[in-house]
């Protein structure tokens, strides 16, 4: 459950910095680019707030990857999703594994 959690509050503060400042700067892979960097060179507005907060199916233990306004990320229970950047399910996929 913890990992669950923590999981929500990456997702919602991603969702943040992405619909707040991003819109053209997207985070297609972990850490951002092919270099690894993990940094951006937007500027995060401060102090940080939990904005929404999405309920899987199971535990998201994979980062979440950012693109045209949309937040894809997968669960250990084998469903992947896809949120617009205000947490709202767009769709999601089943897949035979987690």
């Amino acid at each position: 459950m913890r990992n669950f959690r923590n999981s929500i509050l990456l997702i919602s503060a991603l969702a943040l910095a992405h619909s707040a400042i991003c819109q053209s700067n997207d985070w297609h892979i972990f850490r951002g680019d092919a270099a690894l960097t993990g940094t951006s060179k937007i500027r995060i507005p401060y102090p940080l707030a939990l904005k929404w907060t999405f309920k899987a199916d199971d535990d998201i233990v994979a980062a979440p990857v950012v693109g045209e306004n949309t937040i894809f990320v997968s669960s250990i229970g084998g469903i992947v999703y896809a949120l617009d950047i205000n947490g709202k399910e767009k769709w999601k996929f089943t897949t035979d594994n987690s």
